[in-house]
């Protein structure tokens, strides 16, 4: 399903990696609730769903930040965060944007333990 952070960004049905066509046995879930299609583009299929919890993390009323950082750092942070995801969603179309993409990562990978609230 398309949330509205993704259509906001531009994601239709055509673009989104989990559609299933349930006359090719690779579309249809088995025991895990996963098809092996779900795994065929996991780099938009995972940027995809952590684009959609930071957006909603981002939105949420959160009373704690890295005690490291200051709100406003770690709002910035959070924005970097996002912006990546969505151009790996949307695509990498420059080295600019592979730089972003890559920097979203690696911020993701070191405030991985910090999203929370």
């Amino acid at each position: 399903m398309i949330n509205r952070y993704l259509r906001d960004l531009g994601v239709t049905e055509k673009n989104w990696p989990f559609e299933r066509d349930f006359k090719d046995k690779r579309y249809i879930p088995d025991d895990t609730g996963l098809a092996e299609s779900d795994t065929w583009d996991m780099q938009t299929s995972l940027a995809m769903i952590i684009y959609t919890y930071l957006m909603k993390f981002k939105e949420t009323k959160r009373i704690a930040y890295p005690a490291s950082l200051s709100p406003e750092k770690w709002e910035k942070i959070l924005d970097d965060m996002i912006k990546g995801f969505a151009i790996i969603i949307k695509g990498v179309e420059s080295k600019t944007q592979f730089k972003k993409a890559k920097k979203a990562l690696a911020l993701f990978k070191t405030y991985y333990f910090d999203l929370w609230w």
